[in-house]
C-alpha cells in the first residue's frame, strides 16, 4: 500500500491551519521547491479544491502567501524576514522534504506520515505584532462560538480584528442574523485552540505544585510545592505566553469580562494577564540540570498514575 503523507502548514500565530495530503513525487522534491509549488501556488483555490479542501482554506492560504512572498520584477520571491521550521527544526531548502516527514496515528488507527511546517518572522517586532493579534482573534473566536451577539459598538472596536479573520475565511458576518459567524476554517482553529489546551494541562499541569526536598527528591501536588510551569515550557521549547493565554480561553477565565472588545483592543490587559509569566523564574533560574530531572520525574509520574506508557 502506498504510503499517505500529509503536511500541516502554520503560521507563527497558529491560528488557523492548512492540513494538505502530498503525493510522493511532491516530498521527493527539494524544501523549497515545496514552498514555491505549494506555498506559492499561482491559484491557491485550484490547489486546495482538487485536494477536496474549502474555501476558506483557500483564502488562508491566500494570505500566507501575502505574508511568505513577494514579486520582484514579475518574479516570485521570499522575503529576507521569512524562515521555515519543520518539526520544530529549520527546514533545509536543499534537503528532500520527505526527510522531514515521521509515523504518525491518526483517529482511526491509520497510519500515516506526517510533517508540521511553521512558517516564522525573524524581526521580534513583527513577530509580537502578529502574535497580539492572534491572541485577539482567538478571543474573538471564542466569543462567537458561545453564541456572543455584536453591539454597534463592538462592530467599530473590532473592525480592524474582523476583516482579518474574514480574508483568512474564519468568519463571515451573516446579515440574516445581524452577527458574525463561525466558518468551517474558524471552527477547526477554535478545536484545534482548545485541544492543545488540554494537551497543556496533560502534560504540564503536574509542574504547578513542585517542591524539591533538602535531599535533591522531588515531590509532586504537595499543596506547599513552587509553580514551575513555565520554565518547564521554556525547557520543552512552549511559549508560556501563549500556553497562559489559551489555558485562560479554555477554562473560561474571561467569559464574564466586562466590555470585552475594548479590553482585549488595550495592550494594559494582556500586560495584566501576562504579568505572573514576566516575573515567574525561568529555565536560568532553576537550572537546567535540575529542571530536567524535574521534567522527567514529572514525566515518570504521569506515566505511573493514569497507568500508560506513553512517552511525554
Amino acid at each position: 500500500m502506498a504510503a499517505t503523507y500529509l503536511v500541516e502548514i502554520r503560521d507563527e500565530t497558529r491560528i488557523g491551519k492548512l492540513l494538505l495530503p502530498l503525493q510522493k513525487a511532491e516530498v521527493q522534491q527539494p524544501a523549497l521547491e515545496f514552498v514555491f509549488s505549494i506555498l506559492g501556488a499561482e491559484d491557491p483555490a485550484a490547489l486546495v479544491a482538487e485536494r477536496n479542501l474549502t474555501p476558506g482554506d483557500a483564502k488562508w492560504l491566500e494570505q500566507l502567501q501575502k505574508f511568505i512572498f513577494v514579486h520582484d520584477g514579475g518574479e516570485l520571491v521570499i522575503r529576507d524576514n521569512i524562515s521555515f521550521e519543520a518539526n520544530q527544526t529549520l527546514l533545509d531548502p536543499d534537503a528532500q522534504l520527505e526527510e522531514y516527514f515521521l509515523p504518525r496515528q491518526r483517529p482511526g488507527g491509520r497510519e500515516v506520515l506526517f510533517c508540521e511546517i511553521a512558517v516564522l518572522s525573524n524581526e521580534p517586532a513583527q513577530a509580537q505584532r502578529r502574535q497580539m493579534r492572534a491572541y485577539q482573534i482567538m478571543f474573538i473566536l471564542h466569543q462567537f462560538k458561545r453564541g456572543y451577539q455584536t453591539t454597534a459598538a463592538d462592530v467599530d472596536v473590532l473592525r480592524e480584528l474582523t476583516e482579518e479573520a474574514e480574508e483568512k475565511g474564519l468568519l463571515r458576518f451573516d446579515l440574516s442574523k445581524n452577527t458574525f459567524v463561525i466558518e468551517p476554517a474558524g471552527q477547526r482553529a477554535y478545536e484545534s485552540l482548545l485541544a492543545e489546551a488540554a494537551e497543556l494541562l496533560r502534560r504540564y499541569d503536574i509542574f504547578a505544585d513542585t517542591d524539591v526536598g533538602r535531599d535533591g527528591t522531588i515531590y509532586f501536588d504537595t499543596g506547599q510545592g513552587n509553580d514551575l510551569r513555565v520554565p518547564i515550557y521554556e525547557l520543552a521549547g512552549i511559549n508560556p505566553f501563549r500556553a497562559r493565554f489559551i489555558l485562560g480561553i479554555h477554562d473560561g477565565e474571561w467569559d464574564d469580562l466586562a466590555n470585552w472588545a475594548q479590553q482585549i483592543t488595550a495592550t494594559a490587559w494582556f500586560e495584566a494577564i501576562f504579568a505572573d509569566i514576566e516575573t515567574a523564574p525561568g529555565m536560568a533560574d532553576i537550572g537546567r540540570d535540575l529542571l530536567e530531572q524535574i521534567f522527567d520525574e514529572g514525566k515518570a509520574a504521569l506515566r505511573e498514575s493514569l497507568g500508560q506508557a506513553e512517552d511525554f
